[in-house]
């Protein structure tokens, strides 16, 4: 099982020798298992010697110790993002004899969040230098959810606090603002998808939204083009 596990093992002794590498270990660090098996660890990049080493103590005092977001070093040099596990190993008299390490490399999730952050961060740049605005109504809390370019397209401040639809009922046309009641089709229970428009005016800009799995998303269009 060791050997065929998608995790880096590791089993060190008390002096921090390596007494198992599996296979995981061997493709996560880059090092063959023959050049690891009997010399120091060298896995903890050095500005985190310390923390690991106080985790490594806590783990030979009985701790299962699990540090879930870290890094550790591949033989080439460059930092691995990982989520690290610590564990006592015990001899037969049931004293601690080392250290069982797992390591799970989760670069890739990383780099996914900072994609997701850098993309989120370049839609709100696009949204503020075209002056839109996002809104979403959480219809069982009755809660009003909206980007700063919206508070701005209604001469809210841009950081003014989330609101209701009651609040926002107030700036909808009388055309529309029957169906912004929580009485709307969003709240239905039915499998199909509702769909109904609503209109907000500004001051000089009018939104209009389409509800759609029970959550608004809207495109706001400006009246004074036409």
């Amino acid at each position: 099982m060791i050997q065929a596990a998608p995790v880096a093992i590791i089993d060190c002794g008390l002096d921090d020798i390596v007494r198992m590498w599996n296979p995981a270990a061997e493709r996560i660090f880059g090092w063959k298992e023959a050049e690891v098996l009997g010399k120091p660890l060298g896995i903890v990049p050095g500005a985190l010697e310390g923390e690991a080493r106080a985790q490594r103590e806590g783990s030979r005092a009985g701790e299962i110790v699990w540090i879930e977001d870290t890094q550790r070093q591949h033989s080439d040099g460059h930092l691995i993002d990982a989520s690290v596990t610590l564990a006592p190993v015990y001899d037969a008299e049931g004293r601690v004899s080392g250290t069982m390490s797992t390591v799970i490399d989760i670069s890739r999730r990383k780099q996914a969040e900072a994609a997701l952050r850098e993309s989120e961060a370049q839609l709100r740049l696009a949204m503020d230098a075209a002056q839109l605005g996002m809104w979403y109504w959480e219809c069982d809390t009755d809660r009003f959810t909206y980007s700063g370019g919206l508070n701005a397209l209604f001469g809210r401040p841009r950081k003014a606090p989330s609101s209701t639809t009651a609040c926002s009922r107030s700036a909808c046309t009388p055309r529309t603002a029957s169906c912004s009641t929580p009485r709307c089709a969003m709240r239905s229970s039915r499998a199909r998808i509702s769909r109904s428009t609503f209109a907000w005016c500004g001051p000089t800009d009018r939104c209009t939204g389409w509800p759609i799995a029970g959550r608004c998303i809207a495109v706001p269009t400006d009246t004074r083009s036409g």
